[in-house]
């Protein structure tokens, strides 16, 4: 008789429990997921992240309830996987959220920062003493160049196929 007790007043929550959950989640189907993104402001990325995570654990909550209610084992069930991937979701959201909450902390006392680097650009000199050092760099024209080489070289050739050792210099007479 106890037992029956129990079972009815489980009956009676998981009644209750449905009849709230219901109007929830009628209000969360009656847009689509793609109207929800739209409606979040395009610079908060941080709201489209959190109503997809939101739609995310609805779907998935709701498919582990309907296999508990069936008596189906749900700890080697695949639907413990998309648990897992959807917590760690959400666990990312709160990563980043905190990040960016550290990134506003963190902006205040980059202005200190800035300042500083600003006074070091703007406190030196515009034109630095590098600018006045001379710097040559001797270009030859490459036909020339090749041309005295090609000379040189005919005439060590000449003189060796003449029995001749002769010193060359390399100037050429024109």
């Amino acid at each position: 008789m106890e037992n029956s007790q129990v079972i009815e007043q489980f009956l009676k929550s998981l009644d209750t429990g449905i009849h709230n959950l219901k109007p929830q989640v009628e209000r969360l189907i009656s847009k689509s997921f793609e109207d929800r993104c739209n409606e979040c402001s395009g610079d908060d990325a941080l709201e489209t992240i959190r109503v997809g995570n939101t739609y995310a654990y609805v779907i998935v909550s709701l498919g582990f309830a309907y296999l508990k209610s069936k008596g189906v084992d749900t700890a080697s069930h695949p639907i413990m996987q998309d648990l897992e991937r959807v917590k760690s979701y959400m666990n990312r959201e709160k990563r980043v959220k905190a990040g960016a909450d550290d990134a506003q902390k963190e902006g205040a006392n980059s202005g200190e920062a800035v300042k500083r680097f600003i006074k070091g650009v703007l406190g030196s000199p515009a034109i630095s003493d590098e600018n006045f050092k001379g710097k040559h760099t001797r270009f030859e024209e490459s036909g020339e160049a090749k041309e005295r080489e090609e000379i040189r070289r005919k005439v060590v050739e000449k003189s060796k196929t003449k029995g001749k050792t002769k010193k060359v210099t390399g100037k050429v007479n024109k």
